[in-house]
This record gives structure tokens, C-alpha cells and sequence, in this order.
């Protein structure tokens, strides 16, 4: 009699083989992915790379049409505003509150802070300006200071083109008094870069005996010195001014900047390596970064529960 089915080829067979073979190449190819993505996903990642602590993550602010999370002047300034009128109690406050703790308990009582990044647009300079709002605040003196002097975008966001700062103090003499603002909005003191002078030796400006001499003389009025300083891979400046500085803190923009690129950065200067106080994890997907590094989702709603727990939890 006729044979029902045919012989060969064998379907079943061969469709399981196929979905076997279809699911090696994918794990295959998705762990060659994984192994040659050097982006930095997760604290631990950060913490291995540099041997020092992951002070806070900050998330990713935007709306339906722009990223808002680098301080532009005006359109983009909001980034900042959305950080520092988060709800006292929220992860982003709780992570500017993990940095002023590092900075208050620093062994030999670190008051200069340069905030520093490896790449441009990484969001330093929002992080520089939105913690020290967020100081000032709490009642803390707080000078801002834009070191940034071959692109102040803090100096332009703030609304200060126009007024003389930093590189009138160094090149022109001016007394520190003359130049320093102070911010009736944010409660802080800020030192403008001087937009209306471009300078191509401003590593040198920043390592002046005048500069070491008005961080030195103001130290005692504040509680917090901010400097918001240049990028450190592009060029020198960072360099040049780190012996003058107590602690660094050093922003990686997430999921964007590499690990090398970071790595790099950092060993470019042995006195930023030895006085990194720790980093920031800026722009985070908080959904994305759950996944990587294995979190319940308890850890986070803890920040937007807005109930006062009772006395049984």
C-alpha cells in the first residue's frame, strides 16, 4: 500500500533542529554583543573600572519631543529646573544628597570641588549647577565658579554673558568682589567665565598664581567651592588646574560614554586619580538599568511612595 507520509525529509525533525540551531546563534550573538559593548550600564561597572564609588545616578529628563538633560541656554536650561525642583523626597534629590555626603565626609575636609567629565555633553555642567542649588538651599554658602572658558555654557544658561568674571579677574586684575554674583534665584554666589573675551591659553589662566591665590582667600567664606571645569579628553585644562583643587567629582553620561574613554580620562592626570572622590551615572534609563543590574522594582518605589509609614512597617 501507498506510505501516509513521505520518508524523508523529516519535518519535525528537522524544524526542532532548526529552532535549536536558531537559539545557539542567538545567544551566541547576543553575548558577542554584550561583550563588545563598552558603555557603562550599571554601578558596579564604573566602580570596577575606576576603584571608587558610584555616588548617585541621575535619570534621564525629557518630554515628547527634546532631551532636556544638558544645560543649553534657555530652550534646555529647564533640565536643570526638572532636577532641582524634583520632590524632597525622590531619587534624584536622594542622589544629590549622596553627593554632598561624599563631600562632607572627606578625610581631609575637601571645600574646592572640580566637577569633570571625559567627553563634551555628557551633562557636568547641569550636575555642577543643579547640586549647587540644591546646597544653597539647605542654607550652605556656595560659590559657583565657570571654568569652562573656552565654551561657558553655565555662564550663558545662568543669563551672565554679559557680565565681566573669571577672565577679567586673571587678565584685566579685578577683585574678586567686583566679578562674583549674587544669584537672588538659586541662593548661591557664581563667578561668570567672561563670554566676551576668547582666550586660547586658558589653561594657563586656570593654573595662575591668581587663581590659586582667590581659591585660597575665599575658602573661608564658603562651605562649598563648585567648579565646573572643561571636558577632560579634548583638552588640557583639567590638567593644569587639578593641583589646585581639594576632590574631583567626575559625571559619565550612561549607556553613552565607553569605558575606555573614561578609564583614559582619568589616568590622564595622577592628581585626579588620587583625589576622585566619585562618580555620577547622568541621563540613566532607571527601566533599562533595572534589567542590568538585577534590581526589584521595591528599591526604587521607596523614593515615590509619598505615605508615612507606620510605626508596624
Amino acid at each position: 500500500s501507498p506510505p501516509r507520509a513521505p520518508s524523508s525529509p523529516k519535518v519535525a525533525l528537522t524544524m526542532a533542529l532548526a529552532a535549536l540551531c536558531g537559539l545557539g546563534i542567538g545567544v551566541m550573538a547576543a553575548f558577542a554583543r554584550e561583550q563588545m559593548n563598552r558603555q557603562i550600564h550599571t554601578r558596579a561597572q564604573i566602580e570596577e573600572l575606576l576603584n571608587t564609588t558610584c555616588l548617585a545616578v541621575i535619570p534621564l529628563y525629557h518630554d515628547n519631543k527634546t532631551v532636556l538633560n544638558r544645560l543649553r541656554p534657555a530652550k534646555d536650561f529647564r533640565a536643570f529646573r526638572k532636577i532641582i525642583e524634583a520632590a524632597p523626597f525622590s531619587g534624584t534629590a536622594e542622589a544629590l544628597r549622596y553627593i554632598k555626603v561624599a563631600i562632607d565626609l572627606h578625610p581631609r575636609g575637601a571645600k574646592v570641588i572640580g566637577l569633570v567629565s571625559a567627553l563634551p555633553g555628557e551633562g557636568k555642567t547641569t550636575v555642577a549647577t543643579s547640586f549647587a542649588a540644591f546646597v544653597a538651599k539647605s542654607g550652605a554658602r556656595t560659590l559657583l565658579i565657570d571654568a569652562d572658558l573656552r565654551n561657558p555654557s553655565m555662564t550663558r544658561a545662568l543669563g551672565y554673558s554679559k557680565a565681566p568674571g573669571l577672565l577679567n579677574m586673571v587678565a584685566e586684575g579685578s577683585d574678586f568682589h567686583d566679578v562674583v554674583i549674587s544669584d537672588s534665584n538659586w541662593k548661591f554666589d557664581f563667578l561668570p567665565a567672561s563670554t566676551r573675551i576668547r582666550t586660547s591659553n586658558s589653561s594657563d589662566i586656570l593654573s595662575s598664581a591668581t587663581m590659586k591665590d582667590m581659591l585660597k582667600s575665599v575658602s573661608a567664606e564658603y562651605d562649598y567651592i563648585l567648579v565646573d571645569l572643561p571636558p577632560i579628553l579634548p583638552v588640557v585644562d583639567v590638567k593644569a588646574v587639578a593641583h589646585l583643587l581639594d576632590a574631583f567629582v567626575m559625571v559619565v553620561e550612561w549607556g553613552s560614554t565607553s569605558g575606555d574613554e573614561v578609564a583614559k580620562a582619568v589616568s590622564s592626570s595622577p592628581v585626579l586619580s588620587e583625589r576622585l572622590l566619585g562618580v555620577v551615572l547622568n541621563k540613566a534609563d532607571e527601566v533599562v538599568m533595572r534589567r542590568f543590574e538585577g534590581y526589584s522594582d521595591r528599591r526604587y518605589d521607596y523614593y515615590s511612595n509619598d505615605k508615612i509609614p507606620s510605626e508596624a512597617a
